[in-house]
């Protein structure tokens, strides 16, 4: 990795050696951190304050997966933020980098000699892919990696690691790793990484499926990625709305000043938000986003205030646990100073530019301070944190949810609600699988969704799972289950344990199971966790009951798709299978050029739409066994467009897909119908669906000609490259045929699942 280690007392970059971060800004050389079992910024024990603080200012908005990829062995160089206030002590170079493979600590580093130079590893790249692994495409990344454990077992592989850029999902084959992975596949590129594969053998040595696994899961990876972008920055504009309104609801005096922080804390996925001002103290935002503000925050707050008029958020820590807080200047009026502050979850790279700028606009208004409260004395104390000591119940648990919808995020809400950081308390959503029907001794298997709580509280995965297998038949037939030592089944260290299962299709199957267990040794049992744990594996069941009600309605239409393209064929048998033909090759180019998730949807959708418009031709033109004369050409032409417009009145046909039935007649040189578009000008998917339609025209017997051998079909597909086709989609695949790539059968039920969510 970068850095050397050199003899004598230095550290990884030859300096003489420090403790991992300095107590204040100016001597501070770098920081050691962490991503948590949970997926949040974790600081090495002995960072201080200035430190966590520095390191916060400078990872604000980086992205999830560059995290990752310093993890993988990739250093990341770390522009300074634009939009936060800077620190004129720090060098503006900073990077971050694995300094020792035997553990998990990333440097955060301003050390401006320091070498780039990233562990060698071995990519991933596509290779022979089977049908029975393209169903993968459909899964979310956690359902995709429990399909690929079935997949690598025995291969040589110990574990898979991928990130959607939101979340991580491991998956662990073998409990008995070492601490340093011998050999790794590097999953994406080494400037878009989406996961690693740890091996015990070289990749090179290893059998082919672990490549096949590899690429599938790096697709798997992009497209969840690609989706959760898209879907965040939707979700910020909407909350970036409702914040503007929420201040226009303010100035107007239809809802008072707490309105306009409740809408920036759900910006900002923030925990609590409150507003500090130097006139009238702070007054916390009421219910679950109540204030977190202690004398010494708050006197810090207003320090940095008198200070300056700098209007740029900042970073401030908690000495006891480096909780991020965000603190936002307000405007002053006359001698009023005050600021917005929030404490934030431990994953900056929720803080997108885009977010940033929707939170200071709404900042900026006079009406925050203007229209500031007053305080009674008995409001002034912090309230508490959620412990397990403190009273909870089942309204502060759903409030605590939210508006989530995935199960797994609600399920992981919800736990850490249940079993808060320094709790000593952990959970777990299990998935189950088998032990459905014989209630008597059903053989179950489970696999780890999620785990919360720290690392080192966590029972082994075997340990968990034997004990939760042991108990599965009572949990099924119950609410839950509740344990404490001393239980034969309850080994050491597990102290106490709780156990609800998640019930899905109206309560009849069980799909997965909420854990909670252990907590301080002295304390007592909480009474209400087995209720509140119930109502959490409700809402989880709920949520998977609509997740799986979208899947079921986006596999109606493409079921609805699918018979539509395949209605023609009713009226002309020697184009039957034609549809399933065109669309299976469709995809394995489309695997082969990398396209996207949204790219594969499209191309698979027009290749089951693409003739549809032949149903209004008429069967003499449609069946005629001789050349057609200029008249039947013309009508026959006009088959593209009559598609098009009975697609067009189809509110559910995206319009790429129509790009593809109008234009899948086009030509390389410009002579095709019906626009006579030219070259590139013809959109992407159409030339990547011609080449496919050509060569399974040529290799079929139709009404006017016989089948044509692969050789016959590939000197005319040839003589076509930069005439009709696109003379480099042509060759990519003519190179797919002559290699076998196309020549096993696909499960079209596996084709028309791709991307069904």
């Amino acid at each position: 990795m970068a850095g050397a280690n050199n003899p004598g007392d230095t550290d990884q970059h030859g300096n003489p050696a420090t403790t991992p971060s300095a107590g204040v800004a100016g001597s501070l050389r770098s920081v050691r951190l962490r991503l948590s079992v949970e997926g949040e910024l974790e600081y090495h024990p002995e960072t201080e304050p200035a430190a966590a603080q520095a390191a916060l200012t400078r990872l604000t908005g980086v992205p999830l997966g560059a995290l990752l990829a310093a993890r993988w062995g990739i250093p990341q160089v770390v522009a300074p933020p634009t939009r936060l206030r800077p620190d004129a002590k720090l060098a503006d170079t900073t990077v971050l980098y694995h300094a020792d493979t035997s553990d998990s600590w990333l440097c955060l580093s301003w050390a401006s000699d320091l070498p780039l130079v990233h562990r060698e590893e071995c990519a991933a790249s596509p290779d022979a892919i089977t049908s029975d692994v393209l169903g993968w495409l459909t899964l979310v990344p956690e359902d995709a990696l429990s399909a690929a454990g079935l997949h690598l077992q025995g291969s040589g592989v110990t574990s898979v690691e991928l990130t959607d850029g939101i979340s991580i999902h491991q998956l662990l084959l073998d409990d008995d790793c070492t601490p340093v992975p011998p050999y790794a596949l590097l999953l994406g590129t080494l400037d878009e990484p989406v996961g690693r594969m740890i091996l015990s053998v070289p990749p090179e040595s290893a059998p082919p499926s672990v490549r096949m696994a590899a690429w599938m899961l790096t697709l798997v990876a992009r497209q969840a990625r690609l989706g959760n972008e898209v879907r965040r920055k939707d979700h910020a504009a909407l909350r970036g709305v409702d914040l503007q309104r929420a201040v226009l609801s303010v100035v107007g005096g239809d809802a008072p000043p707490e309105a306009a922080i409740y809408a920036a804390t759900r910006l900002l996925h923030a925990q609590a938000g409150t507003l500090v001002t130097s006139k009238s103290g702070h007054r916390a935002v009421p219910g679950t986003y109540g204030g977190w503000v202690t004398d010494h925050l708050r006197q810090q707050v207003l320090a940095q205030l008198a200070e300056d008029s700098d209007p740029r958020p900042s970073y401030a820590v908690t000495p006891a646990d480096h909780a991020p807080v965000l603190i936002v200047p307000l405007p002053p009026q006359g001698s009023r100073r005050g600021a917005w502050v929030f404490q934030l979850s431990r994953r900056p790279w929720f803080l997108r530019p885009h977010v940033l700028d929707a939170l200071l606009e709404a900042a900026r208004h006079p009406v925050h301070l203007l229209g500031a409260w007053p305080v009674d004395a008995r409001t002034d104390a912090a309230p508490a944190t959620t412990t397990t000591s403190t009273p909870r119940s089942v309204l502060a648990l759903l409030q605590h949810l939210g508006d989530l919808e995935a199960p797994s995020a609600v399920a992981g809400q919800g736990l850490r609600y249940l079993a808060p950081p320094g709790s000593g308390a952990w959970g777990a959503y299990l998935a189950v699988r088998g032990g459905q029907d014989d209630h008597q001794g059903g053989v179950v298997t489970l696999s780890s969704i999620l785990r919360v709580g720290a690392e080192v509280d966590h029972p082994s995965p075997a340990v968990l799972q034997s004990v939760v297998a042991a108990f599965w038949h009572t949990v099924g037939r119950a609410g839950g289950l509740s344990l404490s030592a001393p239980h034969p089944l309850l080994p050491a260290p597990l102290r106490r344990l709780s156990l609800a299962p998640v019930r899905t299709a109206g309560g009849e199957r069980v799909s997965g199971v909420l854990v909670v267990g252990n907590g301080p040794e002295d304390a007592r049992a909480d009474a209400q966790l087995p209720t509140l744990l119930a109502v959490l594996a409700q809402q989880v069941g709920q949520a998977a009951e609509r997740q799986l009600s979208l899947r079921q309605l986006s596999r109606a239409r493409e079921q609805t798709f699918r018979i539509l393209g395949r209605v023609l064929e009713y009226r002309s048998y020697e184009t039957k299978g034609h549809t399933d033909r065109v669309t299976s090759l469709a995809l394995k180019i489309g695997l082969q050029l990398d396209l996207t998730y949204t790219q594969l949807t499209v191309l698979r959708w027009g290749a089951y739409l693409h003739d549809i418009g032949k149903i209004a031709i008429p069967d003499a033109v449609l069946h005629k066994t001789g050349p057609l004369d200029t008249d039947e050409r013309g009508q026959m032409h006009e088959h593209v467009i009559i598609g098009e417009a009975l697609l067009r009145e189809q509110a559910l046909v995206p319009e790429d897909v129509l790009e593809i039935v109008r234009s899948h007649h086009e030509r390389w040189d410009g002579s095709g119908y019906p626009d006579g578009l030219r070259g590139e000008g013809i959109p992407l998917l159409a030339r990547v669906f011609s080449v496919v339609d050509v060569y399974d025209a040529l290799t079929s017997a139709r009404a006017y000609k016989p089948s044509w051998t692969q050789e016959q079909s590939l000197k005319e597909l040839a003589s076509l490259a930069g005439r009709a086709l696109d003379p480099k989609l042509t060759r990519i695949f003519m190179d797919m045929v002559r290699r076998g790539d196309l020549s096993s059968e696909d499960d079209l039920d596996v084709l028309a699942g791709i991307s069904a969510d």
